[in-house]
């Protein structure tokens, strides 16, 4: 829904005439042109820590978006913790239970926000391989994933296209 949301502000923003902008709901980002100092947006990713707010804690990957969108969606922020196992609020389609993986956050870059919002939500339900496949086979889409190695420290990996700094 924050992905639709964006992109319908984002529609009535550049229809108004408005030719440079950012709409952020929720972490869910589209942009159009470049920023104040004639740059591409420099977007931050939170790194995946229990109790992270949002901004507090950027992982060390910055991406760059011009007419672009962007979502993020992981299992850090929403689950429920239940006799010590963590259940997350994204739920495998393919068999209607919560899904249990190393994979933090996916966060997806591509021409909408509708698109993203949905991309990254899938890729976190699929392996990493699987969805790196994916992702690949998609013309103008890029993910980034966040994997879990343990004991707070986290691996990058991005699909082979993905704009980051």
């Amino acid at each position: 829904a924050k992905g639709w949301g964006v992109d319908k502000i984002f529609n009535y923003l550049e229809v108004n005439g408005i030719s440079r902008f950012m709409v952020e709901v929720g972490g869910e980002i589209r942009v159009l042109g470049l920023n104040n100092k004639g740059q591409k947006w420099k977007i931050g990713i939170d790194k995946p820590i229990d109790g992270n707010n949002p901004g507090e804690n950027i992982i060390g990957e910055v991406v760059k978006l011009k007419d672009q969108a962007m979502a993020t969606s992981g299992n850090y922020r929403n689950f429920l913790e239940f006799n010590g196992k963590k259940y997350s609020h994204i739920i495998d389609p393919r068999n209607g239970k919560s899904i249990f993986s190393n994979i933090s956050s996916v966060s997806v870059v591509a021409p909408n926000c509708l698109d993203a919002d949905v991309l990254a939500t899938a890729l976190n339900v699929l392996s990493y391989e699987d969805g790196l496949n994916l992702i690949e086979s998609l013309k103008g889409y890029e993910a980034l994933w966040i994997v879990d190695i343990g004991e707070n420290n986290f691996e990058v990996k991005t699909s082979s296209g993905m704009p980051v700094m």
